[in-house]
């Protein structure tokens, strides 16, 4: 470490974030927001810049959306034009096949459409993701979008910020021992407007639902 030989944070390749956010191996990081104000576009939008400025590849839970809508967005980000017929400037097939070259190269998702996964399940799942794909050469990522999709269930007599706390310490240990980042999306608390149709100030750490585990 004193001759500098240790794992650095990398920049994003953003301007103005790579001021303020970088990403560092063995790190877990919460995303949180006001409700449909563009949280998981824009954790995807990084996670597609890191791809393409550091060669890292992602295993990616997040069901709200389905796999190929997905899909849709990373492209329409990675070739800079639109998916749909009729939209102005549209890939062209040529394009459309080498931005699925790089995602399918790059992004891989879980699926379980029969049931709520579980933590663990969906730990396993990204273990085996990165004892096949993990390298020294660049990085692997873990997403969680969003938290309340995966299984609530707790043993008896667990309470809600105890799960949370679990929860969270098993994806710390995930990605301290895989040399991996996670990335967990966390909805805040219902966040009423005021009289003129306005959400109050972004919330915070400690708005987000659940337990000040988050925050602590």
């Amino acid at each position: 470490m004193y001759d500098g030989k240790y794992v650095k944070p990398i920049e994003i390749g953003i301007g103005g974030l790579d001021d303020i956010y970088k990403i560092q191996k063995g790190t877990m990081s919460i995303v949180t927001g006001i409700p449909n104000h563009g949280k998981s576009l824009m954790l995807q939008q990084i996670l597609l810049s890191i791809a393409q400025n550091h060669n890292w590849r992602f295993c990616i839970f997040s069901p709200e959306h389905s796999t190929a809508m997905h899909i849709r967005r990373l492209l329409q980000m990675y070739v800079g034009k639109g998916f749909d017929e009729n939209m102005y400037d549209r890939m062209t097939p040529h394009e459309l096949s080498e931005g699925m070259k790089f995602i399918n190269n790059h992004f891989f998702f879980i699926e379980t459409r029969d049931a709520t996964p579980s933590i663990d399940l969906i730990l396993q799942i990204a273990r085996s993701f990165v004892f096949k794909y993990g390298d020294a050469g660049s990085g692997v990522g873990l997403i969680i979008d969003p938290y309340n999709e995966v299984d609530p269930s707790r043993k008896s007599g667990k309470r809600e910020d105890e799960h949370i706390r679990d929860f969270i310490s098993e994806c710390k240990k995930f990605a301290r021992n895989h040399n991996a980042k996670v990335w967990c999306v966390a909805h805040p608390t219902k966040m009423p407007r005021d009289q003129d149709g306005k959400f109050p100030p972004p919330p915070d750490a400690q708005s987000i639902s659940g337990s000040a585990h988050w925050n602590n």
